[in-house]
């Protein structure tokens, strides 16, 4: 396979990443079936995408994921920082034992204002979105919003940058990348 260019003009050597960890989409069962929301692009035209990053709170690459797809060219929803001045939603903003909720005060939790705020940014945001990347580690909140994306049929893609568990049914994914060229790439090809 011959180098490429990207939208920049910067050549990348498809055969240097480790491509045998990417789940081609033809692997999923079924094929593949995408909606897309009225006016949105189509996936196959290598224009930039709207982009739902899931991930955690505690990831130390997701700033830098946000940077770098942002810097691809893409429209990438950031969590952390969803609009100017708007640092993101937060559980301590409810309650400062967040980490030790118990049942009924974490149902109650979840209809506080703030809650509600932070799931309609977060939930508005993956309708726009055309794709996600779930960047790991990440927890249940993050897959959730993955799975979502499945079941919608809009792509998802994994982004392992350290060493996990593995995961059954990330076969799901229309791919899992263990580089962010090699994720770039996927997404330009999308």
């Amino acid at each position: 396979m011959p180098e490429q260019e990207n939208r920049h003009g910067a050549r990348r050597d498809p055969l240097a990443w480790p491509l045998a960890a990417v789940l081609l989409l033809s692997d999923r069962p079924g094929g593949v079936q995408r909606r897309l929301p009225a006016g949105h692009r189509g996936f196959y035209d290598g224009a930039a995408m709207r982009i739902y990053i899931a991930s955690s709170w505690r990831n130390r690459y997701q700033p830098e994921i946000v940077t770098v797809l942002r810097s691809e060219g893409h429209e990438v929803y950031d969590f952390r920082n969803p609009r100017p001045g708007d640092h993101g939603f937060s559980w301590s903003e409810i309650s400062a034992n967040w980490q030790d909720c118990h049942p009924e005060q974490y149902r109650q939790a979840l209809a506080h204002p703030v809650a509600v705020g932070g799931y309609r940014s977060d939930f508005n945001a993956m309708r726009e979105a055309e794709a996600c990347v779930l960047v790991l580690p990440c927890g249940r909140s993050a897959h959730l919003e993955a799975g979502w994306f499945v079941g919608i049929g809009r792509p998802l893609h994994i982004l392992i940058l350290e060493p996990c568990e593995p995961e059954l049914m990330y076969r799901m994914a229309a791919g899992i990348h263990v580089s962010v060229g090699e994720l770039c790439l996927a997404l330009q090809e999308e």
